[in-house]
């Protein structure tokens, strides 16, 4: 089970629009870590164990966006059940997501995550039955927009919090992106 902490050195607005994910320590099975990312390679595993709970969040899009686009290929084989595999897995991914996030600290901000992360749950219910990709195609654009947004959010926060510490920054994103 992979939980994501937060940001944990944003200002006001950074941290009620940041810290909506549950606090604690970032902990991977490392069981799952290689099925998900990697089938059982220790490079992958490595590097899921050794990333920043902000890489953490963009692993979880990348591999929701590339799982979500290996179910379109299948449903265009004809390939049921590799497509439903495949939804199976990017439900798994924005139900963590949404189980992650933490009400009491996010507030308005986490219940509107949810709700977003409900309905495409829900969008992925559909899909499963649908015999054309407009449902995954709609969560495709879903998760590559909010995957986007959290690499500006952190960028953000990265900028502040280097201005705060009177450091000179580079764009932390640069080393985040990782989907294709």
């Amino acid at each position: 089970m992979i939980s994501y902490n937060g940001f944990n050195n944003g200002n006001a607005y950074n941290a009620q629009h940041q810290r909506i994910y549950t606090s604690g320590k970032t902990a991977v099975n490392s069981n799952n870590a290689g099925g998900q990312y990697g089938g059982g390679n220790s490079y992958a595993q490595n590097q899921i164990l050794t990333a920043s709970p902000e890489q953490i969040l963009i692993m979880l899009f990348d591999a929701a966006i590339r799982f979500n686009r290996e179910a379109q290929a299948a449903n265009n084989a004809g390939n049921i059940s590799k497509k439903l595999e495949k939804i199976g897995r990017v439900f798994n991914i924005i139900s963590e997501l949404s189980n992650t996030l933490d009400h009491n600290i996010g507030g308005e901000i986490a219940e509107e995550l949810d709700a977003l992360y409900q309905f495409h749950m829900q969008e992925l219910d559909k899909a499963r039955k649908d015999k054309s990709n407009k449902h995954l195609q709609f969560v495709e654009d879903f998760l590559v927009e909010w995957r986007e947004t959290w690499l500006q959010v952190i960028d953000i926060n990265r900028n502040e919090a280097a201005a705060r510490a009177g450091q000179s920054h580079t764009e932390y994103s640069q080393g985040l992106t990782v989907a294709g």
